[in-house]
């Protein structure tokens, strides 16, 4: 179902003092082509790694559709193999886990002293063989997003897109918000104005439903022949036993 999205899409801002100076994206499918892409709309120093598509991306770019706004971002710095970027300050691994063995082997010319490695994948104890293969922190991030890579260079993003962000310790220690962690997260959530405020509900038959918005995390409802955003109250939790 077609989605309507925010009429006034949001522009590069400057990125808050102290966050990397330079972002690998590690897979150009549907989690590393949205976070990546939003990175380099937003005016951040982003390359890609990418196992395919290496010549269409340096042609055609990353186009990004999505309720957040559609992008079309151009001039990408991609590559088909980690020896052409150099060192970056963090490496986002967006692959497949099934194939980590042979993906961080290959990562050595992206690793420099200041790097961290953010894991964006599927799978549990992911984390502790990157350290050890790469020898740097390593951040292990899980995203709760519906993307996907409809074709060479476009990702479509349907809904949500929060990740949740938490550095790896050896023997599974927590480590807390640490200053690694608080340096490679997002800055505060935009406007209310940015507001995925009209939708189109995606159930057959045009049933109720209910979410949040992306962009600012404002609760929200559509029912059928409305396609405007309302509040909704905060659930009422029983004390009842």
């Amino acid at each position: 179902m077609p989605v309507d999205t925010d009429p006034s899409p949001s522009e590069p801002t400057d990125l808050p003092a102290g966050w990397p100076r330079h972002w690998t994206i590690v897979g150009l499918g549907g989690v590393g082509g949205l976070y990546g892409g939003r990175l380099a709309a937003s005016g951040a120093d982003v390359r890609f790694l990418a196992r395919s598509d290496v010549d269409h991306l340096r042609r055609h770019g990353l186009e990004l559709r999505s309720p957040w706004g559609d992008a079309q971002v151009r001039d990408l710095a991609v590559a088909g193999a980690a020896a052409e970027l150099g060192p970056s300050d963090v490496i986002v691994l967006a692959t497949k886990t099934t194939d980590n063995a042979r993906v961080v082997a290959q990562l050595g010319p992206l690793v420099g002293p200041s790097t961290a490695v953010l894991a964006l994948q599927n799978g549990l104890g992911i984390e502790a063989p990157i350290a050890e293969a790469l020898g740097v922190p390593v951040l292990g991030g899980l995203c709760f997003v519906c993307s996907a890579k409809e074709a060479p260079g476009v990702i479509v993003h349907q809904d949500y897109g929060l990740v949740t962000v938490g550095e790896h310790a050896a023997g599974g220690v927590a480590a807390g918000a640490t200053a690694r962690w608080r340096r490679s997260s997002p800055p505060s959530r935009p406007p209310a104005s940015r507001c995925v405020r009209r939708r189109r509900s995606p159930w057959p038959g045009g049933r109720s439903w209910c979410g949040t918005c992306p962009t600012t995390g404002c609760r929200w409802s559509s029912t059928p022949g409305r396609t405007s955003c309302r509040p909704i109250p905060p659930p009422v939790r029983s004390s009842r036993r």
